[in-house]
């Protein structure tokens, strides 16, 4: 039986807003729709976890700073310097162990006011790789370069990634990227780093998300229809790129088998709704295969043909990482689009009848780390 629910959920629009809004502003205001729509104030809660990358908000510590519009005055604050959904995790635990009754979990990144891929360089070993001149982009590349090697229609398939999720965001009112585009005009895009194009990759997004995590007592009193937290899990490989097949996401595969043995998950085609976290369009194939969401080796046909074996795929409904990309909260972001459509909140993009589903978040390099979450309608 489940014990946690999602009960309040707020987000910012992704977007690119660094002269009208400080960062500072975006965090309370996901904050603050987070607690309005779970009917709790600031003071009713125990504990806030915090999700947000040093590097990326461009100061040590950050949380110093941006804890205060998060809602942690005096509270019991923590912070991970990971991805979102990783937050989400600890909130989860904390309720589960007995620390907590209401948590509120906050991420964010303003990405404006940085560059993100300079400053990726940051993340790889300093003696050999940095002076290369690798960076996340050139990572991103040499993995599509193995999947391109793995997958026979894999050029193909990530062209129709990026056409699925810019489709998907113009239903997406919060999406950053809100114009469809067509698979020449990927693959007619500015060359980034073969074989990536410019149309491949994830936008630089401003944007905040809150969730409001409660204890099972507590979520049938504060939300009529909560999304409730079945299974988690969280693994990671090796740092050095180098020495894992870049193909191939083992960390994934042992997060998911966790989450859906918490779940008591026989099968993942029970899962009704998917919101993936990938930093380039070839990413997909490796998650869905991983994930265990189509059979193994047939991603690229899955993706290229948009049904699995049972059916049509409902994949990434708000356009994902592809279409906005606030870097350090959108693992976050996918749990509270998954919670959204378990609720039937999800507005011009819900899928209709969802009762399960997954939301992945992804750190480190090349999918080197990653969380999945299982979120559904009854515990």
């Amino acid at each position: 039986m489940a014990d946690v629910a999602i009960v309040g959920i707020g987000q910012t629009t992704y977007e690119t807003r660094k002269e009208t809004l400080s960062l500072q502003e975006l965090i309370f205001e996901a904050a603050s729709l987070a607690l309005a729509d779970a009917g709790v104030r600031r003071q009713d809660l125990d504990s806030v976890v915090l999700a947000a990358k040093d590097l990326v908000d461009g100061r040590g510590i950050s949380n110093m700073q941006n804890a205060g519009p998060a809602g942690s005055y005096l509270k019991d604050e923590i912070r991970v310097a990971n991805d979102g959904l990783y937050a989400l995790i600890l909130a989860y635990m904390q309720i589960v162990s007995g620390s907590s009754n209401l948590a509120l979990v906050v991420s964010w990144s303003k990405c404006s006011e940085t560059n993100l891929d300079a400053i990726s360089v940051a993340e790889f070993e300093p003696f050999f790789q940095r002076p290369v001149g690798l960076s996340e982009k050139v990572a991103l590349a040499l993995q599509a370069h193995e999947v391109l090697g793995r997958f026979e229609r894999a050029r193909a398939a990530a062209s129709e990634t990026v056409c699925r999720a810019r489709a998907a965001a113009l239903h997406n009112a919060r999406a950053h990227l809100r114009r469809a585009v067509t698979r020449a005009e990927v693959e007619a895009s500015e060359p980034v780093s073969w074989p990536l194009r410019q149309l491949d990759l994830c936008p630089a997004s401003d944007g905040a998300c809150a969730l409001v995590l409660a204890a099972r007592d507590r979520a049938a009193t504060l939300c009529p229809t909560p999304a409730w937290i079945l299974g988690v899990g969280w693994s990671s490989d090796g740092y050095e790129i180098g020495e894992r097949s870049l193909s191939d996401s083992p960390s994934a595969r042992r997060a998911a088998d966790e989450a859906y043995r918490g779940a008591s998950l026989a099968s993942a085609r029970d899962i009704d709704v998917v919101e993936l976290v990938v930093r380039s369009s070839f990413q997909e194939m490796v998650v869905l295969d991983a994930l265990g969401l189509c059979a193994a080796g047939e991603a690229d046909r899955v993706i290229v043909e948009g049904r699995g074996d049972d059916g049509a795929l409902r994949l990434t409904p708000s356009g994902g990482a592809l279409a906005s990309n606030p870097v350090s909260a959108v693992g976050l972001v996918a749990a509270a689009e998954v919670a959204s459509q378990v609720m039937g909140r999800a507005g011009g993009h819900q899928v209709d009848d969802v009762r399960l589903g997954l939301a992945h978040g992804t750190s480190g390099q090349c999918l080197q780390s990653n969380g999945v979450v299982l979120i559904g309608a009854e515990r």
